[in-house]
């Protein structure tokens, strides 16, 4: 892996994102290299000659200033957008540590989406925090699986595993079942093994475009053949693939609400949606 260095002005910048009024995305680049990752369009607007993956830049950047702080009050900050803010050389530099530092006394509603259990080196800071909430990305049960499709993210089972122990802590937590690979991602075993430990649950489709179609095409050939037609037929027919996901919208909503599990559905980030 190469590591570059970047000097920001700003660490925490105003978000194009509906949920979010401010991002903060530590590190430019993600090495989990999963090969589903929506965020390698970003690879298109950096001369950086490795592909994306096989580097990470750090972002060196000033003290945040209290008049920034003040303007943060009951804003939302995600940490991240287009990068896991716990990648593994955050370890050496604690940008993302940094960050929850300079926000701990505020009243600002901090979320941190990862997909890692080094989430946990920041623990004595979480509970320090007014409002923080953690949602941990999960696409499998399986960690043979999770480790062919997110080679560099903690194991499932790890992160299943620190959302009981930030649950223990009495942090409010979220799973993002995401993406939900047809054929693969077992949703209601899922459902079932981090219910206990959340308090709602995110889903959210796979959608396939771009480079990373004929990875995803050749993985489910590799490890799944006897699925292989029915996933590619699935994202090559619109109507097919509106059924398929209409129909599984429906029934994660079934199964939630029976078990009275507060939810949201976010596929094609369409209006099928729901929470209680």
């Amino acid at each position: 892996m190469k590591v570059y260095d970047k000097e920001v002005k700003d660490i925490i910048v105003k978000s194009k994102l509906p949920a979010a009024d401010y991002v903060v995305n530590p590190y430019v680049g993600c090495t989990h290299k999963c090969l589903y990752c929506y965020a390698c369009f970003m690879q298109r607007f950096s001369k950086i000659p490795e592909d994306w993956g096989d580097y990470i830049v750090i972002k060196h950047f000033p003290d945040i200033k209290h008049k920034k702080i003040e303007n943060l009050e009951e804003k939302t900050v995600l940490l991240s957008s287009v990068t896991d803010p716990y990648q593994p050389i955050n370890t050496k530099y604690q940008n993302t540590a940094k960050v929850l530092e300079a926000l701990s006394n505020t009243k600002a509603k901090v979320e941190i989406l990862t997909k890692s259990k080094d989430v946990l080196q920041d623990l004595n800071i979480l509970k320090r925090m007014n409002h923080i909430t953690i949602g941990m990305s999960l696409s499998t049960l399986d960690d043979c699986i999770s480790r062919l499709v997110e080679p560099g993210a903690s194991a499932s089972s790890q992160r299943i595993s620190t959302l009981k122990q930030l649950h223990d802590e009495g942090i409010q937590c979220y799973a993002f079942i995401s993406p939900i690979i047809p054929y693969v991602t077992d949703v209601y075993a899922l459902i079932d093994q981090v219910s206990a430990y959340v308090d709602y649950i995110y889903f959210e489709n796979l959608n396939l475009q771009g480079a990373y179609k004929k990875k995803m095409y050749q993985f489910i050939e590799t490890y799944f053949p006897n699925q292989h037609d029915q996933f590619k037929e699935l994202y090559q027919h619109k109507d097919k693939a509106k059924t398929f996901w209409d129909t599984l919208a429906f029934d994660i909503s079934q199964y939630c609400e029976k078990k009275g599990i507060p939810y949201k559905l976010f596929f094609y980030h369409s209006e099928i949606k729901k929470q209680k």
